[in-house]
């Protein structure tokens, strides 16, 4: 098996057990959805989070 077919099966088993789940999950419950801004937003506060915990470990 070549690189190229090699790199379509690996394709296809992502979408199909991460991807093809996911969504359906995300259909079941969209309410539970959230979009960009929100996901920047959260990782902005973990980033903070993270770097206050390391500056009060060097202090």
């Amino acid at each position: 098996m070549g690189k190229e077919e090699t790199g379509k099966v690996d394709m296809a088993r992502w979408l199909h057990e991460q991807i093809g789940p996911a969504y359906d999950a995300l259909k079941a419950a969209a309410g539970r959805a959230v979009n960009a801004d929100q996901v920047r937003a959260r990782l902005t506060d973990v980033a903070q989070a993270v770097e206050l915990a390391a500056a009060s470990m060097r202090a």
